[in-house]
């Protein structure tokens, strides 16, 4: 381990300890779900936030406030995804990219079990899960 250390430069440990925490990480959101007043139209819109726990946050505040009767929609998060840029790009960064992004259902599960991310609430995102749809799909 000390040797793989003496060959990373600065600028390469820097980068690892930036993408570890994910301060700086940049999250594209992409909402999608129901209008609660509209008869079942779709809802569809999307959020650019920085930072890991951030990006948590806000979702996990969407789907423990839609309920009330202040939201206009209904978040799904079985369709709803999420897209991440790291803040440096190293060999070892994981990259969600268009090709390979979460369900917001995944994101915030992952996120949690990895304990990537703080939340000490009762939250549990199986609370907000109706049906699974695969990555794949």
């Amino acid at each position: 381990m000390a040797q793989l250390m003496e060959k990373l430069t600065p600028e390469e440990i820097e980068a690892k300890e930036k993408n570890k925490n994910g301060d700086l990480y940049k999250y594209l959101i992409l909402l999608e779900g129901e209008y609660k007043y509209k008869d079942g139209e779709n809802y569809k819109s999307f959020e650019f936030i920085t930072g890991r726990q951030a990006a948590y946050d806000y979702i996990k505040d969407i789907l423990m406030n839609m309920h009330d009767s202040d939201y206009e929609y209904m978040l799904d998060i079985s369709k709803s995804r999420i897209i991440s840029e790291p803040p440096v790009v190293t060999k070892d960064t994981p990259r969600i990219t268009l090709s390979n992004m979460l369900t917001v259902y995944s994101f915030m599960k992952i996120m949690r079990e990895k304990g990537k991310v703080t939340d000490d609430s009762s939250f549990d995102i199986e609370d907000y899960f109706d049906e699974y749809i695969s990555e794949e799909e």
